[in-house]
């Protein structure tokens, strides 16, 4: 019953350009005038290519879990290869229980927790007896992202009135951040389709890493990748796609 706006399909990274030919006789394209060469420099670091359909929902196609600064838990290999058939759905495969509830934490921690809906969802996700929490918290640390997974069961368990799992917070001792709190709190009072500023964020996502080496490594990443924005502002010939670097 959740709402969205696009399909998520992953497939291994050695695989985002043949799937992409598989879909491209079905109506599927990368923005307008965008060719593999460049969406592969353009979208490197935010690891999905966005395909857009003419009659159909967009599909982004990830060959990561998220964008290269935030230090994924999990590779798309992983998560492929640990996956389970959908209930009552013949060859449509999803992530197991506990790479679905690692990957809701982390996505929420992402988007500062602006929603209710992803709360609940969390909060829904706790209450399952198939994850295997221990497992979610040692990739989550593993990573460097345990803080911002912290902070989401903490405020998912506050505002819906579930427990956190025993295991991952024995006592119910697991705390969430004061700054991450407050970030969350600011991102759920804001309307609709309004979002917090970059200077904002950038603390936000800061904040969720457990570390000196996770946040240099997203701070470094932020400024080196490119983006769209740096097409969008200067298009360059199919053959120099590797200056957009330089160009970011």
């Amino acid at each position: 019953c959740r709402s969205f706006a696009d399909l998520d399909v992953m497939v291994a990274p050695d695989d985002v350009t043949a799937a992409y030919r598989a879909l491209a006789p079905r109506g599927y394209r990368l923005p307008e005038g965008m060719t593999v060469r460049t969406a592969k420099a353009i979208y490197r670091g935010l690891g999905a290519w966005p395909l857009t359909h003419t009659h159909r929902y967009p599909i982004d196609l990830h060959f990561r879990l998220c964008h290269v600064s935030f230090g994924s838990p999990l590779s798309p290999q992983a998560v492929i290869a640990e996956s389970r058939e959908l209930d009552g759905v013949p060859d449509l495969r999803v992530p197991s229980a506990t790479h679905a509830a690692l990957m809701l934490l982390e996505h929420a921690s992402k988007h500062l927790w602006c929603t209710l809906e992803v709360l609940l969802a969390i909060a829904r996700v706790m209450e399952h007896d198939d994850v295997d929490w221990l497992g979610v918290e040692r990739l989550a640390r593993r990573s460097g992202t345990f803080s911002g997974c912290a902070a989401g069961l903490v405020l998912a368990s506050e505002i819906f009135g579930v427990k956190v799992p025993d295991s991952i917070s024995p006592g119910g001792k697991l705390q969430a951040r004061d700054d991450l709190r407050a970030a969350a709190g600011a991102a759920l009072l804001r309307p609709v389709g309004v979002f917090a500023d970059r200077r904002e964020e950038w603390r936000a996502h800061r904040a969720t890493f457990d570390g000196l080496r996770s946040r240099l490594r997203y701070d470094l990443c932020r400024v080196l990748s490119p983006t769209p924005l740096e097409r969008a502002w200067y298009k360059l010939p199919e053959s120099m796609t590797p200056l957009y670097v330089p160009l970011r």
